[in-house]
């Protein structure tokens, strides 16, 4: 009986881990596009409903700010609210352009990421889903 509660405990600890992975995989390879601006491959790993409500070349379009442009990010912590549902922290490199000011600013902001699990896979979730139509 010993031996099948510790098996359980691995195998579901094994199980977190890996799925833990998986995730951060997934985080890396969104904010790398953010970074490198190509909006196409960020708009994939987007959440369905916001793609039901927002076409590619809305978001695209909209993504594309000369304003702002993410520049670098750091993962921290990741926390797992329930095994289809996941907040990783971030801290996000954010140069800013300032009218009248020739150099731009570079900020820190730290930021709480939601991520769901549909049908096995990853999909980031905006803080604010946008109103709408397909734009």
């Amino acid at each position: 009986m010993l031996v099948v509660i510790f098996s359980f405990v691995i195998a579901c600890s094994y199980s977190k881990t890996n799925e833990k992975e998986r995730l951060l995989e997934v985080v890396n390879e969104y904010w790398n596009a953010v970074v490198k601006a190509d909006w196409d491959t960020a708009y994939e790993y987007e959440y369905p409903l916001l793609k039901k409500l927002v076409s590619r070349e809305t978001y695209v379009f909209r993504r594309g700010n000369p304003m702002a442009h993410i520049v670098g990010y750091e993962i921290g912590d990741v926390f797992f609210k329930k095994p289809d549902e996941a907040i990783v922290n971030l801290k996000l490199r954010v140069k800013l352009v300032v009218p009248g000011n020739s150099k731009p600013a570079e900020i820190i902001l730290s930021v709480k990421d939601r991520w769901y699990k549909i049908k096995n896979k990853w999909y980031h979730v905006p803080r604010k889903v946008p109103k709408g139509g397909r734009g």
